[in-house]
């Protein structure tokens, strides 16, 4: 199929949208994790939901945890190295908050994870990085 003016302006509008997409996104997690570096507090989380994404194979992971007497809940995407994401069910694990929002955290899992905050990860959640990345 020859691109014709009208698919290749469909083509370039796609492509600028998903462009802008891709900026905001990695805008507002640096906005992010700057906001918890600021004024970082610890606390644990327990994963309460994995999900395969068909058609990427990432991995979402769901975890709560407790500030007060409030809970909240998040999400993180890991690309998986094997596929036991199952082994994560009701584990868990460090994460970092920003203290006047704790709407804004990061779970702490993988290596990559405790350098983004300059903290070391644990020997003990090392075996961790065999599963995801």
């Amino acid at each position: 199929m020859a691109f014709n003016s009208k698919n290749r302006v469909l083509a370039f509008a796609i492509t600028g949208i998903a462009t802008i997409i891709c900026v905001y996104q990695f805008r507002k997690d640096a906005s992010e994790t700057a906001k918890i570096k600021s004024d970082l507090r610890h606390a644990v989380a327990e994963v309460v939901e994995t999900k395969v994404n068909p058609k990427s194979k990432h991995i979402s992971v769901g975890y709560a945890f407790s500030v007060g007497n409030s809970t909240y809940f998040g999400k993180n995407d890991y690309k998986p190295l094997n596929g036991k994401s199952d082994s994560l069910m009701h584990h868990f694990f460090p994460i970092v908050y920003f203290n006047d929002d704790p709407g804004i955290n990061q779970l702490l899992i993988t290596e990559a994870d405790f350098k983004k905050y300059e903290l070391t990860q644990p020997d003990s959640l090392k075996l961790h990085n065999a599963l995801l990345e």
